[in-house]
């Protein structure tokens, strides 16, 4: 069974250096499914779920490379940033589609199965964006951004969650995973706009 969204985002976000030319592998090993095609593009060929609307959060997200017949996935974080390994620096970033890493890149589409695994992408899908959100989440990156990392989307989802309890564990206070006043106030006290 694979991890869920959050889950996957969350470890990926623990992943900085490696996977050069393993797209897949990187994807795979952050939903915690194991391998079956060799390459992006026939991991994609081979998915029964495919769509080309806008991905939800945590959706592998595919593309074409001209020239190089194996393609790349990355995983979507929301707000236009994707998490994905870069080859050419042998390191594991956060960036939109106008980065680098990105270039001649044409997207195919995301898939809610890998491999044979089917996601769960429906979590999180309820959640509406709020300016409030997007400012904290921002001031959280530029305070924090060792383990924030947000892709400022404005929705306080798990992940938002997942790193207010990382926050509350480090200050030693009540770990909820939400934004309560005590939680409110130490950020504060952190240089956090909240």
């Amino acid at each position: 069974m694979a991890l869920t969204p959050a889950k996957a985002i969350a470890k990926s976000k623990t992943i900085t250096k490696g996977y050069v030319g393993l797209c897949l592998q990187f994807v795979r090993t952050c939903y915690g499914i194991p391998a079956k095609y060799p390459s992006a593009i026939s991991a994609w060929k081979n998915a029964k779920k495919r769509h080309t609307s806008a991905p939800p959060v945590g959706a592998p997200v595919f593309f074409t490379i001209p020239g190089n017949p194996y393609g790349h996935v990355a995983i979507y974080l929301g707000g236009g940033q994707y998490r994905t390994n870069y080859s050419a620096k042998g390191t594991v970033i956060t960036a939109g589609l106008d980065h680098p890493v990105f270039r001649g890149m044409t997207k195919l589409g995301w898939t809610s199965d890998l491999n044979g695994v089917t996601l769960d992408l429906t979590e999180d899908q309820g959640a509406k964006y709020s300016k409030e959100v997007a400012e904290w989440q921002r001031s959280m990156n530029k305070v924090f951004p060792s383990y924030a990392n947000f892709a400022v989307d404005g929705k306080f989802e798990s992940y938002s969650a997942k790193v207010t309890k990382d926050f509350q564990s480090r200050v030693g206070i009540k770990t909820t995973g939400k934004l309560d006043a005590t939680t409110k106030t130490y950020m504060r006290r952190y240089g956090v706009d909240i």
